[in-house]
């Protein structure tokens, strides 16, 4: 999906953990089989980029904090190609959607900048920090 996106070279490519929707078949399924985290529910139908929520369920041989990676990683290489900045700098003709488009730049990297503090912050090892 990552190196399609990229192919296709949209404006817009959105990267998400798909969650099973509460009330859904799926989570009824997972909810019986005790498979599901239900401190973790939210209603929401996935989880993207912008999230503060932890995954619901492991529903793959890929790990759920793994697809979580993932998903950050494929939305930062989408977004920070040299190519895809320079176009979206071109095709700027307003104040409006310059302003949208940094509001779009921060809402991914304060998502990132968050991960790393809290990160640093569990980390701490005497005077340096782990990651």
């Amino acid at each position: 999906t990552y190196e399609f996106a990229r192919e296709l070279d949209t404006d817009y490519a959105m990267f998400s953990v798909y969650v099973p929707s509460v009330g859904g078949e799926l989570f009824e399924t997972l909810e019986r089989e005790g498979k599901l985290n239900l401190e973790n529910v939210y209603g929401a139908d996935y989880i993207t980029v912008y999230s503060e929520r932890a995954p619901l369920v492991e529903m793959s041989a890929v790990p759920a904090a793994e697809l979580m990676s993932l998903m950050e990683e494929f939305t930062r290489g989408f977004y920070l190609r040299p190519g895809y900045i320079l176009k979206r700098l071109r095709s700027l003709t307003s104040s409006g959607e310059f302003r949208r488009v940094l509001w779009g730049v921060a809402l991914i990297f304060s998502h990132r900048f968050k991960t790393l503090f809290k990160a640093r912050r569990k980390s701490k090892n005497g005077n340096s920090w782990t990651y």
